[in-house]
């Protein structure tokens, strides 16, 4: 308040009256400018403060000591974008840590209730020729899953434009080496100790099923090999309750040449 003569006689700061002097200094940085606006001398805040509306760019780094919610309404774009350019070397575009602590529920969630079509959640990287994708390590892990997936109580295996489809789907162009690979630097623990389980209580189908589609010539499209074993059976089949099926069934085509089964020994 005060005359135009006389300038300011009060100055407030949230209704509480703040000693009287000729001069208000606006310290650089404060967020706030002051600008002479015909007969009023009008305060406005600069772009370096954060609005609680409106669209804005927020420059330099930012630490938060408290949780805090982001809830936009998406429909056709971003949400939430995190852009680094093209200068990351050994840094990180996101980074969660969640020190010793001790949770039991899910350190960091993506949740949907929608009946959607597309895909939750997409690692892209098609540029990359010697990455790696996906890595999870968990060398303390004893009896937790490094992976966990768990389905409904029906799951109906599809097909697409690129042939079959699973729960758990992985597809490769030409390839050499394993497309799938599962190893052990140590031997199980029990004679009960598997590398790999497959079970289910089916009394139809298949429960593993490999399918070499093209000419194939090779050495075994199922290969078993435990050249260091001495004792022990290398692959064993047990149906104890077969009364009139198979065990074992090999069939060929009507131009076999070859054996249909062949067993070599050594000497």
């Amino acid at each position: 308040t005060g005359g135009a003569s006389t300038g300011y006689s009060t100055v407030e700061n949230a209704g509480t009256p703040l000693t009287q002097r000729t001069t208000i200094n606006l310290p650089s940085g404060s967020g706030i400018s002051a600008a002479d606006v015909g007969a009023k001398t009008e305060l406005t805040l600069d772009s370096s403060v954060v609005r609680t509306t409106g669209s804005q760019s927020i420059a330099g780094a930012k630490s938060f000591s408290d949780a805090f919610t982001l809830s936009p309404t998406v429909t056709t774009g971003t949400g939430v974008s995190i852009s680094t350019g093209n200068g990351l070397t050994s840094g990180s575009a996101l980074s969660i840590d969640t020190g010793t602590s001790t949770f039991s529920g899910t350190a960091a969630g993506i949740t949907s209730t929608g009946n959607f079509t597309g895909t939750l959640f997409q690692l892209t990287a098609n540029s990359t020729t010697a990455g790696t994708i996906l890595g999870i390590s968990g060398t303390g892990l004893t009896t937790g899953k490094a992976i966990n997936v768990a389905l409904g109580a029906l799951y109906s295996g599809q097909t697409d434009g690129g042939g079959d489809i699973g729960a758990v789907n992985v597809r490769a162009g030409a390839f050499t080496g394993n497309i799938f690979s599962v190893s052990s630097t140590a031997a199980g623990a029990g004679a009960s100790s598997n590398l790999a389980n497959l079970a289910s209580p089916q009394i139809d189908g298949r429960l593993l099923f490999v399918n070499a589609t093209g000419a194939y010539s090779g050495a075994g499209a199922v290969s078993i090999t435990a050249n260091s074993a001495t004792s022990g059976t290398i692959a064993a089949l047990s149906g104890t309750g077969l009364t009139s099926g198979n065990a074992l069934a090999i069939t060929t085509g009507n131009v076999l040449t070859g054996k249909a089964l062949s067993l070599t020994l050594g000497t």
